[in-house]
């Protein structure tokens, strides 16, 4: 058996110790003297029908069972009278009622598990793949910064990146460019936006970046219309037979044009002479009578 402890040294309102203090222990709930012991295991027996005396120190030091105690120190010589109501203490669970309610103690068992985050490690670097790892702000270049690298071709753990002026294994369209990374298994995917002008350019690798194909454009509003395809899926070629010439970036309207339909293996689809209110712009080269240019419809 363990018994609670009550320990204090005993000093009057001024602070002043009282020495040899007389204490008297009574059960609140039974009135009775407290069975009072000078050890932790209620072996040896401390004074006579709940009164003992303290230490020439002031210190006063007893143990007891579990409960509500009246606890009196006083020094008759000295005029010092002290009394403490409903002292509570507790020692072994025997005192309470076990459980889980609202006047219960409840025992480990009913304590809720918190897992293994208490006990796991932290990542040692944004790229730690550790298994139960904790992961940390910025890890993997998310809620912070992107990670900074200076070879795309190693950079396949998923993730955001950055990339300065070069890198091995850059986009055509150079650096300073951010780097989003998609993995899975040992298909890999890295889709590229250049800061400095939007383009985008995305690659793969199929085999965890032991080898890469060729970086293709992703056309969007920066790139959305190459020189030489017309756009996605079909090309529209106009000719100019007006006698005149169509410059870069013209805009025709009416019968100006006659227009040829290029689908994307470079075969006629249609031919038509388009009607006033058709309005393309010529995305090509200057156009001569009789020649064939590149517009994008725009009206």
């Amino acid at each position: 058996m363990s018994l609670p402890v009550f320990q204090a040294t005993i000093v009057n309102q001024a602070g002043d110790i009282i020495p040899s203090p007389v204490i008297t222990v009574i059960d609140e709930v039974t009135g009775l003297p407290a069975s009072l012991f000078s050890d932790r295991n209620g072996t040896v027996p401390l004074g006579t029908n709940g009164v003992f005396t303290g230490g020439t120190d002031g210190f006063a030091q007893f143990f007891t069972a579990s409960g509500n105690y009246r606890v009196k120190a006083e020094l008759a010589s000295a005029g010092f009278e002290q009394t403490w109501d409903f002292v509570a203490l507790v020692g072994d669970s025997a005192f309470y009622e076990v459980g889980t309610g609202a006047s219960q103690v409840p025992l480990n068992s009913d304590l809720p598990t918190f897992g293994t985050a208490a006990e796991a490690d932290v990542q040692t670097s944004p790229t730690d793949t550790t298994e139960d790892a904790l992961m940390a702000v910025g890890a993997f270049g998310l809620g912070s910064d992107a990670i900074i690298t200076s070879n795309l071709n190693t950079s396949i753990i998923a993730g955001n990146y950055y990339i300065g002026v070069s890198a091995t294994g850059q986009p055509d369209s150079g650096g300073f460019a951010h780097i989003r990374v998609i993995k899975f298994q040992t298909s890999v995917t890295q889709i590229s936006t250049n800061y400095l002008n939007g383009s985008m350019e995305e690659r793969h690798s199929n085999d965890s970046g032991s080898t890469w194909a060729a970086w293709k454009p992703v056309y969007t509003g920066a790139n959305y219309q190459p020189l030489d395809l017309g756009g996605i899926g079909c090309s529209a070629l106009a000719r100019n037979f007006s006698g005149s010439t169509v410059n870069i970036g013209d805009t025709i309207a009416g019968e100006l044009l006659f227009a040829a339909k290029i689908n994307a293996s470079s075969v006629i689809s249609a031919d038509v002479n388009y009607t006033s209110g058709t309005v393309w712009r010529n995305m090509g080269r200057t156009v001569l009578n009789g020649e064939y240019t590149v517009f994008t419809r725009v009206s």
